[in-house]
């Protein structure tokens, strides 16, 4: 490694966000959307994910949604 590296500032990594699960109700809050339409269609939705019975959602994942449907 040459000295010049090591004078060189430090690369700045972008934050990482930390991915949340929600559920229905958050995800109905956060979406305007009625919990029966989120149980109904959470098949069609990237973002949703069945864990046992319950019906989970990625909180990344309707952010990006939300940018996209913009």
């Amino acid at each position: 490694m040459s000295p010049s590296n090591l004078c060189a500032p430090p690369v700045q990594a972008a934050p990482v966000q930390a991915d949340e699960l929600l559920d229905v109700d958050e995800a109905a809050e956060r979406l305007a959307m009625s919990k029966e339409y989120l149980y109904r269609h959470h098949g069609k939705l990237p973002f949703a994910r069945r864990m046992g019975r319950k019906l989970l959602f990625s909180s990344l994942g309707i952010t990006e949604y939300i940018k996209k449907s913009r």
